[in-house]
């Protein structure tokens, strides 16, 4: 087991901006609450955008985000996350419309997250592949939803009952 001095060497060696490595961040997703931004984009059709993620921890469709780093603005994430997750910019309102709770691992296997809710407007096209509705998506592949697909992460379920009351 490690002794304090051992992990304080640890820690002192990570950037926490640069993501702190996949293993350490499981770690201490057990041992405190994740914050993360979550984007919301719906278009003139009344649809959400969302990704489909499959991954060692989900297997399904969710409003895409990411987990807010030590030193890193709500802003700065949303723009990270839209270029990597959607492959072009975001306009977002400053400040969340919810804030969401989940305290428990039964909706969510990383642990207890709270969620802020953007709602944001795509800046340019899309720069990532769309699901052809045909073949079994893909990683990474996004979707228009008008409602709730069967597939989607649990804890992201929630989030369409929320849009018909605050978007």
């Amino acid at each position: 087991m490690l002794d304090f001095i051992d992990v304080k060497k640890v820690l002192s060696e990570i950037e926490p901006r640069e993501g702190i490595g996949d293993e350490l961040l499981e770690f201490t997703m057990k041992l405190v609450p994740y914050i993360g931004a979550e984007l919301i984009i719906k278009n003139e059709n009344g649809e959400y955008l969302l990704g489909y993620r499959k991954d060692k921890f989900y297997d399904g469709w969710h409003f895409v985000g990411g987990i807010i780093r030590c030193g890193e603005s709500w802003a700065g994430r949303i723009n990270k996350t839209a270029e990597k997750e959607l492959g072009c910019r975001v306009i977002a309102e400053p400040n969340p419309f919810y804030v969401y709770e989940n305290p428990s691992r039964e909706n969510d296997i990383r642990g207890h997250s709270i969620c802020l809710l953007f709602r944001c407007k795509l800046s340019g096209e899309l720069g990532k592949k769309f699901w052809n509705r045909i073949d079994a998506p893909v990683d990474g592949e996004l979707a228009w939803f008008k409602e709730s697909p069967a597939n989607i992460i649990p804890s992201h379920s929630t989030y369409f009952e929320l849009m018909e009351k605050f978007y």
